[in-house]
């Protein structure tokens, strides 16, 4: 998957970046190259929001799908890579990060930034997430 950085992000693209899966768990990545590689092939779960990344301070990637150039008839394109903007949660119609963490979330996979939810929660704030 080819991942392209465009609008803010680029000041934030070496960053850590936050995975919330759909069903609760949250994921820490060092930036957003670790993200994508490690869900390299799933393009059509992060367009799906089985899971969504946020920036530290709390601002929805929104991934914008780039597809192949149609071959034949065939009316189906397959994705080829995707695009992230940088948008805040509300401006993107996500949930708020700092509200996924304090009342969502249920897990945290194992990670050598943080040790709990709250104090992902608290890194979160400090670095200018929305208070919820």
């Amino acid at each position: 998957m080819r991942n392209v950085l465009t609008n803010t992000l680029l000041g934030v693209y070496k960053a850590m970046i936050v995975g919330y899966l759909e069903y609760g768990e949250v994921r820490i990545y060092r930036d957003l190259d670790s993200a994508v590689l490690e869900w390299n092939g799933c393009e059509n779960d992060i367009l799906s929001r089985v899971i969504s990344f946020y920036t530290l301070n709390g601002n929805f990637l929104d991934p914008i799908p780039e597809y192949e150039s149609r071959k034949g008839l065939t009316f189906r394109r397959k994705v080829s890579g995707l695009s992230f903007v940088e948008k805040s949660a509300k401006e993107a119609g996500e949930d708020e990060l700092i509200y996924l963490l304090r009342y969502e979330a249920t897990s945290l996979a194992e990670n050598s930034y943080v040790d709990s939810l709250e104090g992902l929660a608290s890194k979160v704030l400090e670095a200018g997430g929305e208070s919820t």
